[in-house]
């Protein structure tokens, strides 16, 4: 596994202080930068060990939090767009993720960015979301990265959104660094 260094910020919202742990990878280029959301119910080794291995294999640093909430999802994704030129990341891609129910936070703070028009999302990474109720108008929603069978891929898919889906976390990295470079070709070629 490449080298990486890490660090611990803390990000102030209306509720208080949010805890967020940042993943730089080694890289010769800006890496695009992934909020990414845990929520409470995830261990947190679980959650640091998945985004530590995203940052070394698929070159992207990575934000990571546990949340169980909207707003501070949102928050941390705002804060990382906004800030994503001082972490020495790419500004100009952007991605949210998350697993279990912090996948299901990911594609509603995806939603709220495309209805807001901010961040411009590049990507969304779902890492088996859990979702109670499915939200509706997904279509021009952010392109997904999809682990695990999801219904959710159907309904993306039949909005329009490009989907692609991952079967084991363990290929997550090799598809996410694919991904990520046909994303920055596309974007250079608009």
């Amino acid at each position: 596994m490449p080298a990486m260094r890490n660090a611990s910020l803390a990000l102030r919202e209306q509720r208080g202080i949010v805890r967020v742990r940042v993943n730089w990878p080694t890289v010769d280029a800006k890496p695009p930068v992934l909020a990414f959301l845990s929520s409470d119910d995830v261990r947190l080794d679980t959650a640091d060990a998945l985004c530590r291995g995203l940052c070394a294999d698929a070159g992207i640093l990575v934000l990571s939090v546990r949340t169980a909430c909207f707003d501070t999802a949102t928050t941390t994704l705002e804060w990382t767009a906004d800030h994503a030129e001082q972490l020495d990341a790419d500004p100009a891609t952007v991605l949210v993720g998350g697993s279990g129910r912090g996948g299901a936070l990911a594609a509603a703070v995806a939603l709220g960015a495309r209805d807001n028009g901010w961040p411009d999302l590049t990507r969304q990474v779902l890492i088996r979301p859990d979702f109670s109720g499915y939200p509706d108008g997904l279509a021009g929603v952010a392109p997904a990265t999809v682990v695990g069978i999801s219904d959710y891929s159907d309904r993306l898919r039949g909005a329009g959104v490009e989907v692609e889906q991952v079967g084991a976390i363990c290929d997550l990295a090799p598809v996410l660094r694919r991904a990520m470079t046909l994303d920055r070709a596309a974007g250079l070629n608009t």
